[in-house]
């Protein structure tokens, strides 16, 4: 396999640090992810600060949630100014006055965006422009700087500066790092440090702080695995971009309680579903298992060297779903947040699946998500089931999903226009590309990849 090196460098501060100087080095960004099931405006506040290796220290974070995501408008895109507007207020609200002029706000854009056709995905986009352009926020001059798609190598990338920069493993000489696991509903992402040995079969980032402390990362996103598009999958509904057809539009899952039935929806995609009355309780959970297998076949998952010697953080779905087991399940209402081993959710999973929930909006599909998790953790990533992740939403008080690292690595890395610290580098010694040629191969390749693979197989 040819190893892709990269040099992901948090530079240090001098142009930020006179600009800001006036207002004792305080500095707000806004970065709004726009997810395949909703959309969350972060507002960070940080405080310059040369004795951390980031150059910053977060100060307070605050933000607010809307949904579905803006997939869902591909249909009616103008529909996104009004839907917007609660976030943008919020923001307003929340920086004071003094700073909207020199506070950045960018729009970045995940799963759910990444598999819209590209005519729908522009079209939202445009609608996203404007909303952005008639804030009073700072916003870059180039259309494509201020609203895009990050590829998924970027947005595990992203994750993993924010759970090592919460964790404070930068500042701490010698300290291991941890990696990141991390899930949305379209997508999943695996980031960590492998040991020297496993580093020749990886896909590679070499990550450099300001203190020129080196991480060389294995790094990898799988579009397709996230928990909502597994779902679907799982269901049958092979391709989440489609709509059902009239004699496909209900399916019926060993996963779900037999008396349940219900609408499932991701994106633009809404199936009628219920359980299955013939498959009896203790065999669900093989059965559920069978049908993740087949979702994971179909993720092309690259077994990762040495995760059994890493130490690792989960977020967002794996500790969503760890959430709902609190709520169904007793023995779970001391785990979470905490270390819970990949044996203690297969057995959750044997539970769960012979007597699913009913009730609420999430819970009635802990089948399908215990079977995905277990399945990617342990046949996919090949984790040993007595390994524990420490399944969490949030460090210290602050979210550890990947937009705080992109937050750090905006500020850190880029003037308020153009992208500067992303500088990829062949491992053969050929010629760098520019970042911004090497952010739009990365993401085209990601964004047609799905309409490759139909093709070939029509």
């Amino acid at each position: 396999m040819q190893i892709t090196a990269f040099v992901f460098a948090l530079l240090s501060l001098p142009a930020l640090v006179a600009a800001q100087a006036a207002s004792a080095g305080i500095q707000y960004i806004i970065v709004i992810d726009a997810g395949s099931t909703g959309t969350r405006l972060n507002a960070y506040k940080f405080q310059l600060d040369g004795s951390h290796s980031t150059g910053l220290r977060i100060l307070e974070l605050r933000d607010k949630k809307i949904s579905p995501g803006m997939s869902a408008y591909k249909n009616f895109p103008g529909r996104l100014r009004q839907a917007l507007s609660p976030l943008m207020k919020f923001a307003e609200a929340y920086v004071p006055a003094s700073f909207h002029g020199n506070t950045t706000a960018i729009v970045r854009a995940t799963a759910g965006l990444r598999l819209l056709a590209p005519r729908d995905r522009a079209a939202v986009s445009r609608v996203v422009v404007e909303v952005l352009r008639k804030s009073p926020f700072l916003v870059p001059a180039a259309d494509d700087r201020a609203v895009r798609v990050i590829s998924g190598r970027e947005e595990a990338e992203y994750g993993w500066v924010s759970v090592n920069f919460l964790m404070d493993t930068f500042d701490q000489p010698g300290e291991e790092t941890y990696g990141m696991l991390d899930m949305g509903g379209g997508s999943t992402q695996i980031t960590f440090v492998p040991k020297e040995d496993d580093l020749q079969d990886s896909y590679r980032v070499v990550f450099e702080t300001v203190r020129g402390r080196n991480y060389a990362l294995h790094q990898h996103s799988y579009l397709g695995l996230g928990m909502s598009q597994a779902i679907l999958t799982m269901l049958g509904h092979i391709d989440a971009t489609a709509e059902p057809t009239a004699n496909l539009s209900r399916y019926v899952s060993p996963c779900l309680h037999p008396d349940f039935s219900s609408t499932f929806s991701f994106g633009s995609v809404t199936v009628d579903v219920a359980g299955d009355p013939d498959v009896a309780p203790a065999d669900r959970l093989s059965v559920c298992l069978r049908a993740a297998r087949r979702a994971l076949a179909g993720g092309n998952v690259h077994q990762p060297p040495g995760v059994k010697h890493a130490k690792f953080v989960a977020v967002s779905s794996f500790f969503y779903v760890a959430r709902q087991l609190v709520d169904s399940d007793p023995q779970w209402r001391a785990a979470v947040p905490g270390n819970v081993t990949l044996m203690q959710l297969a057995q959750a999973a044997g539970r769960m699946c012979a007597n699913p929930p009913t009730s609420g909006r999430y819970a009635p599909y802990l089948c399908f998500n215990l079977a995905h998790i277990i399945t990617l953790l342990r046949e996919g990533y090949r984790f040993q089931d007595e390994q524990a992740l420490y399944v969490t939403d949030a460090i210290d008080g602050y979210s550890a999903g990947w937009s705080l690292g992109l937050a750090i690595h905006y500020l850190t890395c880029h003037d308020p226009v153009i992208v500067r610290c992303l500088v990829p580098n062949s491992s053969r010694g050929s010629a760098a590309a520019s970042p911004e040629l090497w952010s739009f191969f990365m993401t085209a390749a990601e964004l047609l990849l799905p309409s490759v693979i139909n093709a070939a197989g029509a």
